[in-house]
């Protein structure tokens, strides 16, 4: 049996490696018309995109995985590292709460625990425990992660158009306009990657120190 997960990694990849090829299209009519004469079937065809697209989008997904480094470094840190330093975000939450919860944390375990230690420990706590969002919370960000990372691709598809593709036809304004709208969904995706990172980060806490203190 599939598992719910699986099913929602599936389709996050076909739906990114889907939107990549579409902008390939678009950006390079010349691909088209190569793939146009070519005596298949369509449901052939639609098996070949399909392949395709979920390839396209396991490769956009490690992708992210590999600029993760570069993007809590424009965020301040890691955002789990960064909960028990005493600079997490107040919108997110409160330091005396995350106070309580690492002293909670702490005083389950035996030993003196490193902060990247005790989130460790928060989260196997976190996903354990009944009616706990935190699995969804890391699944929305890595969804908003890999939109981000499929947007900068496309940024760098539309820059190489410009020299071999459609948009080399494109008015000096016309560049510019579409790649202020792509500059601005870029912020927009980084904006919303962050915040699906420290909601996640917050829901492990919250779940963490609500089972250690018995559910109150």
């Amino acid at each position: 049996m599939i598992e719910k997960f699986d099913i929602y990694d599936v389709m996050t990849s076909l739906l990114h490696g889907t939107l990549f090829l579409a902008a390939t299209f678009v950006l390079f009519p010349q691909v088209i018309s190569v793939i146009r004469p070519l005596e298949v079937f369509e449901i052939l065809l639609s098996i070949i995109f399909i392949s395709i697209a979920y390839f396209l989008g396991q490769v956009i997904t490690s992708i992210s995985s590999i600029i993760q480094p570069l993007l809590f470094w424009t965020w301040g840190g890691m955002p789990s590292t960064v909960v028990f330093s005493g600079h997490f975000p107040e919108k997110y939450l409160s330091s005396d709460f995350i106070n309580l919860a690492k002293n909670a944390l702490q005083k389950s375990s035996a030993v003196k625990l490193s902060d990247a230690a005790l989130f460790s420990k928060a989260m196997g706590i976190a996903r354990k425990a009944e009616g706990s969002l935190s699995e969804r919370h890391n699944q929305m960000y890595a969804y908003n992660r890999t939109a981000l990372t499929n947007l900068i691709l496309m940024l760098g598809l539309f820059a190489i158009s410009c020299s071999c593709g459609l948009c080399r036809n494109f008015s000096a304004s016309k560049i510019v306009a579409v790649s202020a709208v792509l500059g601005l969904l870029l912020i927009l995706h980084w904006y919303r990657a962050k915040q699906r990172a420290f909601y996640y980060v917050r829901e492990v806490i919250v779940v963490a120190e609500r089972e250690l203190s018995g559910g109150v």
